[in-house]
């Protein structure tokens, strides 16, 4: 489905006009129950954030408004190209690495030199002619995040990415994908239950309950205890659910 449009003529006059993600007043309805219910969110080029909250609060679709999947009510403005990797991860069993990768990338002979070179840096160039089925749990993860760099994405949008790995995978997998999003400047949007992978990962840590935003924050991880408070405070956000 499209999301709905209502944008001015002029978007620069838009709040958050330099933002590389901006809604206000997005509400979403499944029937008669409400998913989102008028949140408004910035999100600056190359600013890494995590929704956090309870199953059912909203994180995903928020994720899904802002990749365009979900139709919304309300103002959405997305500059530059997104990439999605799924919960789920939506690798098509019958091709190997390499074509699962190349997959919606514009240009084929410049896009497999670097997808060659991503998966490298990754640490699975060797997987490359091998099907998904091959591979283990967060091989697949680095397979589908490639895929969505290798589409040229400049915003990439992660749903519980390390929910299925055990602890050395997704310790590895966070090292990545912080790495990835430091060295290309990526706007980065993650969807996590886990409070310790929101603070390894996020500038900002935001915080749903019942379709709504009720805490957003700087994540202070350079400051002496910045990662300790903001732990403090999302256990006790998560407490009154």
């Amino acid at each position: 489905m499209e999301p709905s449009w209502q944008a001015p003529e002029d978007s620069s006059t838009m709040p958050g006009s330099d933002a590389a993600i901006s809604l206000a007043g997005v509400s979403v309805r499944y029937g008669p129950v409400p998913a989102l219910n008028d949140v408004s969110i910035d999100v600056a080029p190359g600013e890494a954030i995590a929704l956090l909250g309870p199953s059912g609060c909203g994180k995903t679709t928020l994720l899904r408004v802002i990749s365009g999947a979900v139709q919304a009510q309300g103002l959405r403005r997305v500059e530059g190209r997104v990439g999605v990797v799924y919960q789920d991860l939506k690798l098509l069993p019958w091709m190997t690495v390499l074509q699962n990768v190349l997959l919606g990338a514009d240009k084929l002979a410049t896009a497999k030199s670097h997808a060659l070179a991503l998966l490298e840096k990754v640490g699975i160039s060797d997987k490359a002619g091998v099907y998904p089925y091959e591979l283990s749990g967060g091989q697949r993860q680095r397979v589908a995040i490639v895929r969505a760099l290798c589409s040229g994405a400049e915003i990439l949008l992660l749903d519980e990415p390390f929910s299925a790995l055990d602890f050395l995978a997704r310790g590895r997998l966070l090292t990545l994908v912080r790495s990835l999003h430091r060295e290309t400047g990526l706007s980065l949007v993650v969807v996590t239950h886990n409070i310790e992978d929101a603070i390894g990962l996020a500038d900002r840590l935001v915080v749903m309950r019942d379709g709504r935003i009720v805490k957003d924050f700087r994540n202070d991880r350079d400051t002496p205890g910045g990662e300790s408070e903001a732990r403090t405070a999302i256990l006790a956000l998560f407490r009154r659910t």
